[in-house]
């Protein structure tokens, strides 16, 4: 299941995702602190400047935007 069907299924206009194992499953990126936070179509993951080009260069097909 998509996280465009978890939202639209749950009428939810917003999620955080804060579990590591959550952040990967979306993201199929790692990092040990992070957040994705999803408003409609569009995904924000939050990471600190450890994980910040890492997670630009894994993620850059995901529709994702990597935030430090």
């Amino acid at each position: 299941m998509t996280i465009e069907e978890i939202t639209k299924n749950n009428n939810l206009d917003t999620m955080l995702f804060f579990s590591p194992e959550n952040r990967f499953w979306l993201t199929d990126f790692r990092s040990s602190l992070g957040y994705l936070f999803v408003i409609k179509q569009k995904k924000y993951l939050f990471v600190d400047g450890r994980y910040i080009t890492e997670a630009q260069k894994s993620i850059n097909n995901k529709q994702v935007e990597v935030k430090g």
